[in-house]
């Protein structure tokens, strides 16, 4: 299976206290950081984090299907990349612009529990070329959360039981490419959280942030990868066709092969 051949570096994740602080440009992007991301400026808590690539085999067709699948626009390779609960809507497809409307996510760990319902994001996607040995980037993403205000919902275990509502503002930036039979994307996260004073909890929302990134980046990736497994073509079809023929025609000439 595809899942089987995932390669995944462990992020890096750098706290920030201080939104002010955040730098203009997101790393290693053509791009500027987007102008306007809702909520950013309320936040007391910017998490970075740097997702390496997460590099996945199509199995089945290999570099055949994983060109078709680069060859097809960036709206369609983006609705490739969802999911089971994903929900795509063309907002303008000249401009290279979607709404996208993910699955909840309910995560535990360390006697600690965060919900969040669908998240909503307003995605712009551009084509871009860049290459780096054998790899080729087909395109990027930015992703901006619309519906952060209470988004997260923490429930502390200790000291005492509580339950908080926790607002963020949230971009990412997703790289698309290939390399020859491998589909493989990455993503810098930026996340802007308005943190209660409860002990610890910073740390909580940052193991959070790390998990869901790194998580959300590999599944992306094996949702291409499946795609590029479903890109056959006739001539895929009909060279399946003519194989099969000709085993079973040489079965009937020369049926002293079926007896060794």
């Amino acid at each position: 299976q595809a899942a089987a051949n995932a390669e995944v570096a462990a992020p890096m994740v750098r706290a920030q206290e201080d939104p002010n602080d955040a730098e203009e440009n997101a790393p290693a992007g053509e791009w500027p950081r987007p102008a306007e991301i809702p909520g950013m400026e309320e936040s007391n808590l910017i998490v970075r984090v740097d997702i390496d690539p997460a590099i996945i085999a199509a199995a089945e067709l290999g570099a055949a299907g994983v060109a078709r699948l680069m060859a097809k626009s960036g709206g369609e390779i983006l609705a490739t990349m969802g999911q089971e609960g994903w929900v795509v809507k063309t907002v303008d497809e000249a401009k290279g612009t979607f709404e996208l409307s993910l699955p909840s996510v309910r995560q535990e760990f360390a006697g600690c529990v965060i919900s969040i319902p669908a998240p909503i994001f307003r995605a712009t996607v551009r084509d871009t070329s860049a290459k780096e040995g054998g790899y080729t980037e087909r395109l990027q993403g930015d992703l901006i959360l619309q519906n952060g205000k209470d988004i997260l919902k923490v429930e502390l275990g200790f000291p005492f039981r509580t339950t908080l509502a926790v607002s963020a503002a949230a971009w990412t930036r997703a790289k698309v490419g290939s390399n020859n039979g491998d589909v493989q994307v990455s993503s810098y996260v930026e996340i802007g959280l308005n943190v209660p004073k409860v002990p610890g909890i910073s740390n909580v929302l940052q193991y959070f942030v790390k998990s869901y990134g790194k998580d959300s980046t590999v599944q992306c990736a094996e949702a291409l990868a499946r795609g590029a497994d479903k890109e056959s073509n006739i001539s895929d079809w009909v060279a399946s066709g003519l194989r099969a023929a000709g085993e079973q025609l040489d079965s009937v000439m020369h049926p002293e092969k079926e007896s060794r």
